[in-house]
């Protein structure tokens, strides 16, 4: 399709201009997810394999359920002076990214390439790869990976999956498409682990989460007519069991 080769023009010459840059910022969006963190972790191997500077840098503090994630330990705490390239992932707009704040650190304006899947995405990159059929961000970087055949590792291969599982539920809601299927398919014939990823994603959680999610649980009711079910977590019971939003995404699923 026109869209495809369009896409693959862009890739192609994503590739030629991070080519030139002294030094790449990779950054998921604040209070990332594994699809955010996930996509930018399998970039920086791509960027490895060309033998570009690269830090991974996060406006906000990264939940302590990621540790798992390969990689994630080169995460910085302030990004050197050096940067020409950011690379953002899995962000709807800037702000999500807080990419005014993290472009004033620095005297000269990076250049902006924008990596996402959200069919709301604002396109605020100099360049901009959003593949809105794609069922995650990671599966995004997959296809950039794919048309300029870099290899993938075993560890790039978990990060990849690690979105995918994310933002497909597991396979278990609408955006796991034949596409993410696929993908899937092809990361674990890369070596990708995932075992660590649904013990890190879905069977550990702190005991105070676990304590509010059956609070909510016991609320759980059942509108008769419309068949919605619902139920409350408020600010406050998360507040006293020391939990974040992390702690109690998923519950909706």
């Amino acid at each position: 399709s026109v869209q495809k080769k369009n896409n693959e023009i862009l890739i192609k010459a994503i590739d030629v201009r991070i080519k030139k840059a002294r030094h790449v910022l990779l950054v998921p969006h604040r209070n990332p997810d594994a699809d955010s963190l996930g996509a930018a972790l399998a970039f920086g191997a791509y960027l490895d394999s060309r033998k570009i500077a690269h830090s991974l840098y996060c406006a906000t503090p990264i939940a302590p359920t990621y540790s798992f994630l390969p990689g994630i330990q080169k995460l910085v705490n302030t990004p050197p002076d050096d940067v020409e390239v950011i690379c953002t992932f899995d962000a709807g707009d800037a702000r999500y990214v807080e990419l005014e704040k993290i472009c004033s650190l620095f005297s000269t304006r990076p250049f902006i390439i924008n990596i996402d899947h959200h069919a709301s995405n604002e396109y605020f990159g100099d360049m901009n790869v959003v593949v809105v059929s794609a069922p995650s961000t990671t599966a995004v970087v997959y296809r950039i990976f794919q048309e300029l055949q870099i290899n993938i590792t075993a560890e790039t291969a978990t990060n990849l999956l690690s979105g995918l599982l994310t933002d497909t539920g597991t396979f278990g809601n609408p955006a796991a498409s034949a596409e993410a299927l696929a993908v899937g398919s092809a990361l674990l014939e890369c070596g990708a682990r995932i075992l660590p990823i649904r013990n890190a994603l879905e069977r550990t959680k702190p005991i105070g989460a676990m304590k509010v999610w059956g609070r909510a649980l016991s609320r759980l009711r059942l509108h008769p007519v419309l068949g919605i079910a619902t139920t409350i977590i408020t600010q406050e019971e998360c507040a006293q069991s020391n939990i974040s939003d992390d702690d109690i995404s998923g519950l909706s699923n």
